[in-house]
């Protein structure tokens, strides 16, 4: 499982297909873009840069390294999971930043989702529903971490699942 952890992200239509110093960032990518075992649905993104805007690049980059391990078998494993997690109320990270991919979704990780293959390999959860305090506090070690997590998000404690 590789975890992709968001705090309070929020992006513009800017694209990242060009790095600072003039890269053309599709020349890192292209390899993995061209192989018979992309991960992504090539025939619902109508061109490879259209994922060059955030989160759509990280997601991308992300989505290659899970399919990569999971085909060499790192560590392992047979199968490997991207996880998102992301604060319930943040708004401004669920706009959909790139223009080509607005109809895949009503957020950028239902566009993603609807984006890749195996859309399984994609687990997209909000932060708040991902802890679930009564479980949390079973172990007294975990009782520091629920308050930092708490404080942290607030918006935790209004989750109905997670009251005493």
């Amino acid at each position: 499982m590789l975890i992709e952890w968001k705090y309070s992200e929020s992006y513009t239509s800017t694209s990242y297909l060009f790095s600072a110093n003039g890269t053309d960032r599709t020349n890192i990518y292209q390899h993995l873009w061209d192989k018979e075992t992309c991960p992504i649905d090539k025939t619902k993104v109508p061109s490879f840069k259209s994922l060059f805007y955030e989160p759509f690049y990280q997601f991308t980059r992300q989505q290659f390294l899970a399919n990569e391990m999971e085909l060499a078998k790192e560590l392992g494993a047979d199968e490997v999971y991207l996880m998102h997690l992301s604060p319930k109320f943040n708004e401004d990270f669920k706009a959909i930043t790139s223009d080509e991919l607005k109809s895949l979704g009503n957020s950028a990780t239902d566009a993603w989702r609807n984006l890749i293959v195996n859309s399984s390999r994609f687990l997209p959860l909000y932060i708040e529903d991902f802890f679930d305090k009564k479980i949390i506090t079973k172990q007294r070690t975990m009782l520091y971490y629920w308050d930092y997590i708490s404080e942290r998000y607030a918006s935790i404690l209004n989750n109905t699942s997670n009251t005493e």
